[in-house]
């Protein structure tokens, strides 16, 4: 009985959060090929994994960065992707490309994402220009 309560709950919750998500998002694999029979793996090309567009939120932790931070080193931008839970989970290294309030942002996921009762959560990093 407790567990029906919970998943109607978790359920509703879902429906709720999804009216949140504001972004689309392409998720893109690398294409992985045998160059012999008992030959290496090497991944060639980016292929998209989904046929279809994710709707989703991109949350920044910190502003995306200026060229460079005043002691001359890179600052890296550090965000946060969250999707429906009824959607797959993506795998670390995959290829994001999410369009959120007119903007095109392309990224990379940079772990494991948490799956939630009413949504995943990934944290990304933004690619470097022509990466």
């Amino acid at each position: 009985m407790v567990s029906k309560m919970n998943n109607t709950f978790y359920a509703a919750a879902g429906r709720q959060l999804a009216r949140l998500f504001d972004g689309r998002c392409r998720v893109y694999r690398l294409a992985v090929r045998r160059l012999g029979p008992d030959g290496p793996c090497v991944g060639d090309a980016w292929q998209e994994a989904a046929g279809e567009v994710w709707p989703c939120h991109l949350a920044f932790l910190q502003q995306p960065p200026a060229e460079s931070a005043t002691d001359g080193c890179p600052v890296e931008a550090r965000c946060r992707l969250f999707w429906p839970r009824d959607l797959p989970g993506l795998s670390p290294g995959s290829r994001l490309q999410v369009e959120q309030q007119g903007q095109v942002f392309e990224l990379v996921c940079s772990g494991f994402p948490v799956a939630y009762p009413t949504h995943w959560e990934a944290e990304l990093r933004l690619l470097p220009e022509g990466a």
